[in-house]
């Protein structure tokens, strides 16, 4: 039987606490976000915005959310996925 896919921990619990307060589809991006990192074992990954089960501009919406919430940092090329950074949560 294949193994199901799964979040690698430690998750940081305040940035997905603050990734759950965004409206939209931020949260499923994060989400995604987290589980490629995971697999990558490393804080900058591409995302191929088309792999997350909404559509591609929703996608695109929740990911500039997260920038906005300097939850991650995003280098954009045309042609190319993104490059998503995610960041520490600031405490306040």
């Amino acid at each position: 039987m294949r193994q199901r896919p799964f979040l690698r921990g430690p998750l940081d619990m305040a940035w997905l606490r603050a990734a759950m307060q965004l409206r939209g589809s931020a949260l499923a991006v994060a989400i995604q976000i987290l589980f490629i990192a995971g697999l990558k074992r490393t804080s900058t990954v591409r995302v191929r915005l088309a792999s997350i089960p909404i559509s591609r501009s929703a996608a695109a919406r929740g990911l500039t959310r997260l920038e906005r919430a300097d939850l991650v940092r995003v280098q954009r090329t045309t042609g190319h996925w993104p490059t998503v950074t995610i960041l520490e949560v600031r405490d306040e």
